[in-house]
């Protein structure tokens, strides 16, 4: 590849537009936005919104331009193994493995090229199955600039749109500047540290979690979900969820390439069912099942909407690895070996969550697959039994219905529900209260407005839940040390002089910094402030209690 056309990092080649592009780019956008902006500050949240949008549609219509002329099942393959050239980029970002200018350089542009290139690897699947086109190779390698430039704008803006929007509305301004500078335009969110401290957590909690956790997590242990979900699976859909998972597997890397090309399948649809039947012994329905559950059907994505923007959507390239390509010749598959990886790892993580392929979805496997997620939140429940104890918390779980046993018993009230752990520390006097939450990582905007909607909004969410229940133990501190006294071995009183409340998850969540009364931290938070400072590590959420 000509060297003005890529860069390497971590021992791979990945293609960079030309500065002299993005320059021209950029500046052919700047002439969009102020033919519809004036110069200014903008702060209320829907113009905001508005002029983000505005500009998103002038780099989607040049896109859209270059799509038209180049779009190919060869340009499809360059774009799948840029994308799995940028993923070997992340492992080695992952495992510290990179220079220090690598580095720097991969964490500021690292997530959007990656994003844009899955972004554009739909769009071009979405055009059918078509030989490259005769372009000569300047035209062509602009072409493929303007894609990159274009496809990282669009991820950009969508990022910014959704943060606005979704996550700070009304902490955020938009600038455009005066003619002539480097830069014309601006978007400053109030509390841009919470988004740098989010990723110091994420990265904190990944290093240490393991420490802290017998066995695998549920969400990446197949065989715990296998126990649950194989036998209905093969009733209903004529596959185990092992099975699945094991010949997607078999799928994504044994199918070969031709040797000096690039390693990207691509391949008849109709041949990958012919091996299943024959070689595998799968019934038809069910060959097509396991495909369709695995493959992103852009009639279907269609038919939902599908945009950059919408990730919760069923058919992107999330847990969905294979894109499906229309020729005349009849369906074909192509896929990133990574990506295809990435997305089966997904699958798994998502089945814990009840998110399942919509094509294996009957009303028997959507039973399953609640009491999978039980069984997962009963498993993390005891997870922060276990290490709460080992720190010297002294306590129970899971407390349903009263609290104790025998005339010191106390009835748990209907409206205040299931305790997930009620302790004493006996050094610190503290009677502590936690509510237990197995909840996804969301890192995307929309995922992280879910997260935000279900920990801190509404009378139901989950700090409501927390402060009734912290509550009803402030306002029953005497009968409560009484009767957890009871089922608490060696311990010859319960004298508290303080209530501690926490929210733990198995992630961090970004909507701990809307919840201002208690810590909401996953639970190798929790466990490492204690571990560093020898005691309950938190201010907020603990108050002094009257004597009872």
């Amino acid at each position: 590849m000509d060297s003005a056309f890529h860069i390497e990092i971590g021992g791979e080649i990945l293609f960079r537009p030309r500065a002299e592009t993005e320059i021209i780019l950029r500046y052919e956008a700047e002439r969009h936005l102020r033919e519809g902006y004036s110069t200014g500050t903008y702060s209320d949240r829907a113009k905001i919104n508005e002029i983000l949008q505005y500009q998103f549609g002038y780099y989607h219509a040049v896109i859209s331009t270059e799509m038209e002329k180049l779009a190919s099942a060869d340009l499809l393959r360059c774009i799948l193994d840029q994308y799995d050239k940028a993923t070997a980029i992340e492992f080695e970002a992952k495992a510290n493995a990179l220079t220090y200018d690598e580095r720097k350089y991969w964490s500021e542009k690292g997530p959007l090229i990656r994003r844009s290139l899955k972004h554009i690897a739909e769009l071009v699947a979405a055009k059918g199955l078509k030989k490259h086109q005769d372009t000569p190779r300047p035209s062509l390698l602009l072409g493929l600039e303007t894609i990159c430039v274009c496809g990282e704008m669009l991820v950009h803006l969508y990022i910014l749109s959704d943060q606005t929007y979704g996550i700070h509305p009304d902490q955020t301004t938009f600038k455009i500047l005066p003619e002539g500078g480097e830069i014309y335009w601006d978007l400053a969110i109030e509390h841009p540290k919470q988004f740098e401290d989010f990723s110091r957590r994420v990265t904190a909690d990944r290093n240490v979690r393991d420490n802290f956790l017998i066995g695998k997590q549920p969400n990446v242990d197949t065989a715990f979900q296998s126990r649950i979900l194989n036998s209905i699976c093969e009733q209903e859909l004529g596959f185990s969820y092992q099975t699945a998972v094991d010949t997607l597997v078999e799928i994504t890397d044994g199918v070969q390439c031709a040797p000096n090309d690039f390693d990207v399948p691509v391949t008849s649809r109709s041949s990958v069912l012919d091996w299943l039947r024959i070689e595998r012994g799968w019934t038809a329905k069910a060959a097509e099942l396991l495909l369709d559950g695995f493959t992103v059907l852009f009639d279907r994505a269609s038919a939902e909407g599908r945009q950059v923007w919408k990730p919760k959507r069923e058919y992107r390239p999330t847990r969905r690895g294979f894109l499906e390509l229309t020729h005349e010749t009849g369906h074909h598959l192509a896929w990133s070996r990574r990506m295809a990886r990435e997305c089966l790892l997904l699958l798994r993580d998502g089945t814990i969550f009840q998110r399942f392929p919509r094509e294996w979805r009957t009303s028997s496997t959507n039973r399953a697959l609640g009491q999978l997620q039980n069984a997962a939140g009963k498993w993390f429940e005891n997870e922060v039994d276990r290490n709460l104890q080992r720190a010297g918390i002294l306590g129970r779980a899971s407390l349903k219905k009263k609290i104790g046993v025998g005339d010191t018993s106390i009835q748990i009230p209907g409206d205040i529900g299931e305790i997930d752990f009620l302790g004493y520390l006996p050094n610190e006097a503290l009677i502590i209260v936690v509510e237990c939450k197995m909840v996804d990582a969301g890192h995307e905007p929309s995922l992280i407005r879910d997260d935000i909607s279900k920990f801190a909004m509404g009378d139901k969410c989950y700090a409501e839940q927390l402060r009734r229940k912290f509550d009803w133990v402030q306002n029953n501190i005497g009968p409560i040390s009484r009767s957890l006294r009871t089922i608490i071995p060696n311990l010859p009183a319960i004298e508290p002089q303080r209530v501690a409340g926490a929210l733990v998850t198995l992630y961090p969540t970004y909507a701990s910094y809307f919840i201002p009364d208690f810590p909401c931290v996953s639970l190798s938070e929790l466990m490492t402030g204690i571990q560093e400072l020898n005691k309950w590590p938190y201010v907020d959420g603990v108050i002094s209690i009257s004597s009872h």
